[in-house]
């Protein structure tokens, strides 16, 4: 659940899947052959389904539209199981009608204010190293604005649309890139260790993050600058960052 704060109410998902007022959020239901793209509204709860087939997996939603990743179940591995292979970015209007291709790849996407933020591939189960692009929603434009040889990973944007990003190398690295020339270091830390993650909530000039770790140990991460803080730490059962204050 995610506190949805413009409508002072918890609502199923939150960002990228929740509007950037409120009062509207998507997802995705369906089986690995076919699915439905749904927008809810949080007033009325009315739901309306946009696209009724094929294999989906929900990157957004916009004001202009919902924005998709086109999937493929692979065959089952004993090594890896399951494995989801990306076939572009798409969009379709909150009016309806056919889904539009407009990336071919098989990149993981995220959505920020004005862009989507393509990673790594979806299959790279081996951890080989990936740059992030930007794609422009409105000029559909690609531009790399990350890239340090390292696995990467957006974990969300801000109301700007400045995209933190988790580098994992040597080290842990958490990034805020306001542009590919000026990005800045706000944590590193071991990879085997507690670290930043998804969801993050996003406040004015505070982020509050979620975390990953090996340990049974889960921790809430405040940063208002220059650092990361440790807020709250759990070691009887996981906890996530739900949303900002109300």
């Amino acid at each position: 659940m995610y506190y949805d704060k413009p409508l002072a109410r918890w609502v199923p998902w939150g960002p990228p899947a929740l509007s950037s007022d409120g009062k509207a959020y998507a997802y995705v239901d369906g089986v690995q052959n076919s699915s439905r793209v749904h927008v809810v509204d949080v007033a009325t709860k009315r739901d309306t389904v946009l696209v009724d087939g094929g294999v989906w997996s929900l990157v957004g939603l916009a004001p202009e539209g919902v924005y998709l990743l086109k999937i493929e179940f692979l065959p089952e591995s004993p090594a890896f199981g399951t494995l989801v292979l990306g076939h572009g970015l798409w969009t379709v209007p909150l009016t309806g009608g056919a889904p539009e291709q407009l990336t071919s790849d098989n990149r993981s996407w995220t959505l920020g204010l004005g862009a989507a933020w393509g990673g790594g591939s979806t299959v790279n189960i081996a951890g080989g190293p990936n740059n992030i692009i930007r794609f422009d929603l409105a000029t559909r434009q690609s531009t790399v604005w990350f890239a340090r040889d390292t696995r990467a990973y957006v974990l969300g944007t801000d109301d700007l649309g400045t995209p933190l990003i988790i580098s994992d190398g040597a080290d842990d690295e958490l990034w805020i890139v306001p542009t590919p020339e000026s990005k800045v270091e706000i944590w590193s830390g071991p990879t085997n260790g507690s670290r930043p993650w998804a969801p993050v909530a996003f406040e004015g000039g505070t982020i509050w993050l979620s975390s990953a770790n090996t340990a049974h140990t889960w921790n809430v991460f405040r940063y208002t600058g220059p650092g990361l803080e440790v807020m709250a730490t759990f070691t009887d059962h996981p906890v996530t960052v739900a949303g900002p204050c109300a």
